[in-house]
């Protein structure tokens, strides 16, 4: 895509009351140039934000499964502690039949 290429086609298109705003409120003179200047935007950093886009997946991919082994983690922790509780009630029963005899 080239800036400055002749602009030989000649389309109308409809669009919502937001997108007109939010187009018009971008720097340039007129809806077509302020338009044509967010196309060229967007298509001189599309293959940037993909990319940024695909590390961001990845990213979230790695998370995920950190995030899983966490959380088996957790739940191991939590039977043990559990396991844990249950002899502390069975030492104190003991030692309260002990000190009884």
């Amino acid at each position: 895509m080239n800036r400055n290429e002749l602009k030989s086609i000649n389309k109308s298109i409809r669009v919502s009351e937001s997108v007109f705003e939010f187009v018009n409120g971008l720097p340039g003179n007129g809806f077509n140039e302020k338009f044509s200047d967010m196309v060229y935007l967007y298509s001189s950093e599309e293959e940037d934000l993909k990319g940024r886009i695909s590390i961001l997946e990845q990213t979230i991919e790695q998370l995920q499964t950190t995030m899983f082994e966490l959380d088996k983690q957790v739940v191991k922790r939590k039977r043990l502690l559990a396991v844990l509780d249950s002899i502390g009630n069975e030492l104190e029963r003991i030692t309260k039949t002990v000190v009884e005899l």
